[in-house]
């Protein structure tokens, strides 16, 4: 793979949802093919960015603040994943 290119992206979790086993998984496995393409000679990037800061939390803040909630971390999870 030497002078090859690659690029591997790992989980990329949604922050407005809670991390899962899957989440984790994908993780294990993009940082596996990162060593195997960084160990044969291939120049590789990795990247795990997380995803979908606008939307959902923008639509979970408006809810909370349209319905004048007070509400804990929990309970935000919770409410959160009905208004999507």
């Amino acid at each position: 793979m030497s002078g090859k290119k690659a690029l591997v992206e790992y989980s990329s979790p949604n922050i407005a949802k809670r991390f899962s086993v899957g989440h984790l998984r994908s993780t294990i496995i993009g940082q596996a093919l990162f060593n195997l393409y960084k160990h044969s000679g291939a120049e590789v990037t990795n990247d795990n960015h997380l995803g979908d800061w606008g939307t959902q939390f923008g639509m979970i803040i408006a809810a909370v603040e349209e319905k004048k909630l007070d509400v804990s971390k929990d309970e935000c999870y919770r409410f959160g994943r009905s208004c999507m």
